[in-house]
């Protein structure tokens, strides 16, 4: 929600971008540490595939598409103007927020 807040406060789309990132280190640590803890109080058998609780599979599968996704999209992203990022990125929101959603 730091993009949306940017913008309205007269923040160019690609300088917002790049000062919401800087949160993603912090957040990315918290999650991590929750799932940690939630992890360690409730253990579960898991089955093969999985190294402690990371499935193998789709770490993989992540690591992969974003990957793709980030070299396919940077040749795009610096061209766009500002105006495009400004409607694209609510609209990837609601993507992800329907996905999430939907398919859990």
């Amino acid at each position: 929600m730091t993009v949306p807040l940017m913008r309205r406060r007269g923040v160019l789309m690609a300088e917002a971008a790049g000062m919401a990132n800087v949160l993603t280190l912090p957040l990315a640590a918290t999650a991590t540490l929750t799932w940690l803890l939630m992890a360690w109080l409730s253990p579960v058998a898991l089955p093969n595939g999985f190294v402690g609780n990371i499935w193998l599979s789709a770490a993989a599968q992540l690591v992969a598409g974003s990957w793709l996704g980030l070299k396919i999209a940077s040749r795009w992203l610096a061209r766009l103007p500002d105006r495009w990022h400004v409607r694209i990125y609510p609209l990837l929101l609601i993507a992800v927020l329907l996905v999430m959603s939907v398919w859990g």
